[in-house]
């Protein structure tokens, strides 16, 4: 019989609502938890996440595409914390990134931050991309807590299309030139 959540648990937590414009990898928060990063604590954070979410329906992760593929978690509301995982999953920024062999040094979440209000800033602001993914993300929050299901099958479908128009066109554009 559970004895509700554990230390870690209950860390991540804690991270995840006092930072919560952030997102976080799996090393990211062991650091925060352990102060190293060892396989042990990469398990260990990794299974309080995966508990934790299912108490949480806003807590998001998702693999990243660099090398390692380390998982990074995100408050799925919060369109910042969207934009930090976003950038932080982006092979190309190489977040954490210590394989010698890249031509350019990892970025820092200070440069990531950075591009956000630069580069990216379009992508965050009202009506940008990343902004309307979260508007999606928490239409689907809102009918699966009122427990719609009929409702969150026609918004999951509604964004694959609207996700599957946007590489049509993406596609197109690139035939094109």
């Amino acid at each position: 019989m559970s004895r509700g959540p554990g230390r870690i648990e209950r860390a991540i937590a804690h991270i995840l609502d006092s930072e919560a414009d952030n997102a976080f990898t799996t090393e990211d928060l062991c650091e925060r938890i352990y102060g190293t990063v060892l396989r042990k604590h990469r398990v260990a954070v990794l299974r309080a996440a995966a508990s934790l979410a299912k108490r949480r329906d806003t807590l998001a992760s998702h693999r990243a595409e660099n090398l390692g593929r380390t998982t990074i978690f995100w408050n799925a509301d919060n369109v910042m914390s969207y934009a930090m995982f976003r950038l932080k999953a982006d092979g190309l920024n190489d977040y954490r990134n210590a394989d010698s062999r890249r031509q350019y040094r990892p970025r820092t979440e200070d440069e990531l931050r950075a591009l956000l209000d630069g580069d990216k800033r379009d992508l965050v602001r009202r009506g940008g991309v990343w902004w309307r993914h979260v508007q999606q993300a928490k239409a689907v929050i809102a009918a699966r807590r009122k427990g719609d299901q009929a409702e969150v099958d026609k918004l999951l479908a509604a964004h694959k299309e609207e996700n599957e128009r946007m590489m049509a066109e993406l596609l197109t554009g690139l035939r094109g030139k």
